[in-house]
């Protein structure tokens, strides 16, 4: 604590202007030499495929990448994984691979919410909500 009772900011935290509070770095992962392989178009319709043929998997891997049904993501494997393709240690593996530098809490944290999302059923807008509620009536 300084004399005027703040405390001591470490240099290497941000601080948030507005509010005046730090918050601890975010870890940076330096992807400047990593080569991420190209995914052919053929690649992608397989995998469309087989999630297609699969409706109850969410995860996949495949040669050396890990696919996330969810818009098709997909992120590379290390050369020497270990993963057998069965859901849960595909999910695990696409979060891994997906955010390596999230502590694995965090990344549980975030598979749990990507879960619950997936489950919750597809809203329509429902017909009792037709036109602009805000328009003025003539």
């Amino acid at each position: 604590m300084l004399k005027s009772g703040r405390r001591k900011i470490p240099p290497d935290h941000a601080v948030n202007p507005i509010r005046g509070r730090s918050r601890p770095p975010v870890g940076r992962v330096d992807l400047s030499g990593t080569q991420v392989p190209i995914v052919t178009d053929s690649e992608a319709i397989a995998d469309r495929a087989w999630f297609d043929k699969h409706p109850d998997r969410r995860y996949r891997i495949r040669d050396n990448w890990v696919i996330r049904r969810r818009g098709f993501l997909r992120a590379p494997l290390p050369a020497q994984h270990h993963h057998v393709d069965t859901e849960a240690t595909a999910e695990a593996a696409w979060w891994e691979a997906a955010y390596p530098f999230l502590s694995p809490l965090v990344r549980e944290q975030m598979a749990k919410a990507a879960r619950q999302r997936d489950r919750m059923p597809i809203r329509k807008p429902s017909q009792k909500q037709k036109g602009n509620r805000w328009a003025q009536a003539p």
